[in-house]
């Protein structure tokens, strides 16, 4: 058994936050795992605390719930709920943020929304990435190749900064580029608005496969793939602390710091 299954075991069954140490022992006295010594406990402490960082970095709500001085708990329902109406939030703010962005700061200028296209290929993991835009690129402003299973699939790409929806007459220029292509495969229309219905049929209808990504999917792969976006850090009070503190009367407090780069907890002078 992981160290992840091993403590979310004794958590759930202990229906309480716990020590690293107390959860370590636990979990050796269940049979969970094997008995290390001091590299356990150790073990333990740093992949609970990079399984939190993992997630949180992975836009997913942590399984454990860190409150401080090495204690974890499960992440209850009703945080993990919070949290997640939280993160949601968040992300649609930065959504409206980046349509903005878009809409107000490159505005018209056709090479910029390239560019930024490129960097967002490239993040997703397409290959050979070629911007075609230009007075003479029939409709067809990026050119780019994937890798899957079954082979190398090449993609053309169009991609138009408007507050207006495209509308059926683009969709069927594109289809029309997109059928004097033989190498292509499949096409992607990006728009920084969205499509109208009958754009989304005519898209259907089309000989070749093609992928429509309005303003909102765009934003969100920019969110998903941090292009364009900073992922800003938060800090919470520590409530472990400030009852100790509180606890102490005057004595000494022993308290403790996380290192950053093995998760271990220690004491501080």
């Amino acid at each position: 058994m992981s160290y992840i299954e091993a403590a979310l075991h004794v958590l759930k069954e202990a229906g309480k936050p716990m020590h690293y140490t107390e959860i370590t022992k636990t979990a050796i006295d269940k049979g969970y795992l094997l008995p290390l010594g001091v590299t356990t406990e150790r073990s333990m402490n740093r992949t609970i605390n990079q399984d939190i960082k993992l997630r949180r970095d992975r836009g997913e709500i942590p399984r454990f719930d860190a409150k401080g001085d090495g204690v974890f708990n499960i992440l209850s329902s009703s945080q993990a709920s919070n949290a997640d109406k939280a993160t949601a939030s968040d992300a649609e703010d930065t959504v409206k943020k980046i349509l903005n962005s878009l809409h107000n700061e490159i505005g018209g200028d056709g090479y910029a929304l390239e560019n930024l296209i490129r960097a967002l290929l490239e993040a997703m993991g397409f290959d050979n990435i070629k911007i075609k835009g230009g007075s003479k690129d029939r409709g067809i402003d990026l050119e780019a190749d994937f890798d899957t299973p079954v082979g190398m699939v090449h993609f053309i790409i169009q991609a138009k900064n408007k507050r207006q929806n495209i509308g059926s007459e683009d969709m069927q220029k594109f289809c029309g580029s997109f059928s004097k292509r033989v190498e292509a495969h499949h096409g992607l229309f990006i728009i920084t608005s969205g499509f109208t219905p009958e754009a989304v049929e005519v898209a259907k209808d089309a000989k070749n496969s093609i992928k429509l990504i309005d303003g909102k999917e765009l934003a969100r792969l920019m969110i998903q793939h941090k292009v364009g976006v900073i992922e800003r850090i938060t800090y919470d009070t520590d409530e472990t602390f400030f009852k100790k503190i509180l606890k102490s009367k005057g004595a000494s407090v022993g308290v403790t710091a996380q290192s950053p780069e093995t998760g271990e907890w220690a004491l501080l002078e």
